[in-house]
């Protein structure tokens, strides 16, 4: 039920916030600040529950979207109508453009990368106009956070995803020790290692993700192939070194990074038919991982940018909202 229940009592203790900070005492602009954040929160919980309760927002916007909550209540859960997704969409896009102009100025400390700032909710905004299909402004505002933040590196790649000072990293969460309940921390999943740290080491690749890769690719480079049993039970796998625990048996998480908003940018020029723009940024993608250059235009090139997607983004949370919004199957 607590799981279900998630995010609308997010949204409730967010709409205390909105509500009531303005008669609190402190600063004119540290309160600013705190309303920004909290209608940004509140923006992605709706945005999350539309994409999990809804077909995509191209095909759907006049279905039912969701209950829409802008006040405090009790319990946060007294019954109100869905009213449509295009409502959804509308609420959505209301909390975060308000917020990332209350967010002008605002600087978070390296201590707390989870907060929203002004980047993070243009980060969002970009997802959401990408779903929405609104190209024009998805690309917009991937570029306003790719003028901030650098793309991840060959090296930052190769050493595996744990360190929250990533400089490419926008939204991210911090594990501390204080955090873990148990195994460690989520890495006790993804790592696939033999050091100390417990791991489970469950993040397998199919054969044919696999393939999607050059050998020479950056990324093809940290898989590996290990094999069970012997003989006719002898079973061959590859596994992915992406994701490490550091030396304490824990590591950082990331959200957003900067080579997401690059994706968004070049899909949303493929879309409107800027091919020699999306190709160039593209390349900056392909290039940095010592990936072939993709020559394809019109819809091939889309779908290249797409599988480019999948390349980089594995395993950070992408794939079912991907294929939801371009409303492609699962092949299993």
């Amino acid at each position: 039920v607590y799981k279900r229940q998630f995010h609308y009592r997010l949204v409730n203790n967010l709409n205390s916030v909105i509500t009531y900070v303005d008669d609190s005492e402190g600063e004119d602009m540290d309160k600013q600040y705190i309303k920004g954040q909290a209608l940004a929160l509140r923006g992605w919980a709706y945005f999350d529950l539309a994409r999990l309760y809804q077909q995509t927002y191209a095909i759907a916007k006049d279905m039912p979207g969701v209950p829409i909550y802008t006040e405090p209540t009790v319990d946060g859960t007294q019954g109100k109508p869905r009213g449509t997704l295009e409502e959804t969409y509308q609420q959505i896009l209301s909390d975060l453009t308000t917020a990332e102009s209350m967010l002008e100025g605002f600087v978070r400390s390296s201590s707390y990368p989870n907060v929203f700032d002004q980047t993070v909710v243009q980060g969002v905004l970009s997802q959401v106009y990408q779903v929405m299909n609104n190209w024009a402004k998805s690309e917009e505002y991937a570029k306003k956070v790719l003028a901030v933040y650098p793309l991840t590196t060959a090296e930052e790649y190769a050493n595996g995803f744990n360190d929250h000072l990533t400089k490419s990293w926008i939204w991210r969460i911090k594990q501390t020790e204080e955090q873990n309940m148990g195994d460690y921390s989520p890495f006790a999943m993804w790592y696939n290692g033999d050091r100390k740290c417990w791991t489970f080491a469950g993040f397998i690749l199919s054969d044919q993700f696999v393939d999607l890769f050059d050998e020479d690719d950056i990324r093809f480079k940290q898989f590996e192939n290990w094999s069970t049993g012997s003989g006719q039970t002898k079973k061959e796998f590859w596994i992915s070194h992406k994701f490490r625990d550091n030396e304490d048996c824990r590591g950082s998480m990331v959200v957003m990074r900067s080579d997401e908003m690059l994706l968004n940018a070049a899909e949303a020029c493929a879309h409107q038919g800027k091919d020699t723009e999306a190709k160039a940024l593209l390349w900056q993608l392909q290039d940095l991982r010592n990936a072939k250059r993709t020559e394809a235009s019109g819809d091939e090139l889309i779908e290249a940018i797409l599988k480019e997607r999948r390349k980089e983004l594995y395993g950070e949370g992408f794939s079912l909202f991907d294929m939801l919004r371009t409303q492609k199957g699962l092949e299993r």
